[in-house]
């Protein structure tokens, strides 16, 4: 019930549009009915017909906004959460001086290293680094030349 709530939503939004437009032109028409001498109702039929259609119309715009925003989060949030255990996976099976990390990551703290990943500040701090084959120092993987020698990569 509970599955792909963005999509539901966003299918909602358009049902909501065109029930809107439905009833906007059923009340036109019944305004247009009731047009007398006495009681003029053709200007009011064709405010409601304009002003319902454009209303449900733009109306629907948030809701599926609304709905997308959902679905695009949810989508997001499984692509981190698969990042996180190939993270995981390579934290137990690896060597950290294969991969050029100077250590690895503590995932104890598993909120910490969520948050981390989703604001770049892990890629920033683990990024890969090379060791300087003349002095031996440990260089940015973005680094041509030594930061201490200037020997090039």
């Amino acid at each position: 019930m509970f599955t792909n709530i963005g999509g539901k939503i966003k299918t909602l939004a358009k049902v909501l549009c065109w029930i809107g437009i439905i009833a906007s032109v059923i009340c036109a028409i019944v305004l247009w009915t009731q047009n007398s001498r006495y009681n003029p109702t053709i200007a009011l039929g064709f405010g409601v017909l304009i002003g319902g259609v454009l209303s449900s119309w733009i109306g629907s715009f948030f809701m599926y906004g609304f709905g997308e925003l959902i679905a695009e989060t949810t989508l997001n949030r499984q692509i981190s959460q698969s990042i996180l255990e190939m993270m995981k996976k390579q934290n137990t099976d690896s060597s950290w001086a294969e991969v050029g990390y100077d250590e690895p990551i503590d995932f104890s703290q598993e909120g910490v290293a969520q948050s981390a990943i989703r604001t770049g500040e892990f890629l920033k701090s683990h990024a890969a680094r090379w060791e300087c084959a003349e002095c031996g120092s440990m260089n940015d993987s973005s680094a041509i030349m030594c930061k201490d020698c200037g020997t090039y990569k």
